[in-house]
């Protein structure tokens, strides 16, 4: 099919669940996930390996109903070319494709069924104090000026 190499990472997954509260308790007490943001409708936990299981509260089923949830994340190096594998495989898109100064992204059903969405941070690199090259999100610049501005 095609020759060139998809490179992803896996991110996170987004499960929708009706009481965020009860079932952080379970990733957390029962499978050892450490909780990483807590609110009253979102609950980011971690592993070991900093992997993000994103808990987010919902009013009702319809999500789970329809295959929204959970939500498979990858971040890929290659947008465009990750687009038209996804396409070749018979992967639909649902919703429109993002594309701001930050990142590309969007979300995609698998030929499965399963709920996936794709993302592209765009970079910058930057020089920092000792020469090297580093890469930074326009987002991650912007906080970094803002912080420097209110150092004394």
């Amino acid at each position: 099919m095609y020759s060139k190499q998809i490179t992803a990472t896996f991110k996170n997954i987004i499960l929708f669940c009706r009481d965020v509260e009860k079932t952080a308790g379970f990733y957390s007490d029962a499978v050892g996930l450490k909780v990483s943001h807590q609110s009253k409708q979102l609950v980011e936990l971690k592993d070991y390996s900093n992997f993000r299981l994103i808990l987010k509260q919902i009013d009702g089923e319809a999500y789970n109903m329809k295959g929204y949830s959970p939500i498979l994340n990858f971040e890929v190096d290659d947008f465009e070319h990750t687009l038209k594998k996804f396409q070749s495989y018979g992967a639909e898109k649902d919703g429109e494709i993002v594309d701001n100064e930050d990142y590309q992204m969007g979300f995609f059903k698998s030929p499965n069924g399963e709920m996936i969405s794709i993302i592209k941070t765009k970079t910058q690199i930057n020089s920092d104090d000792d020469g090297e090259g580093v890469e930074e999100t326009k987002t991650q610049q912007e906080i970094k000026n803002i912080l420097k501005k209110i150092q004394f």
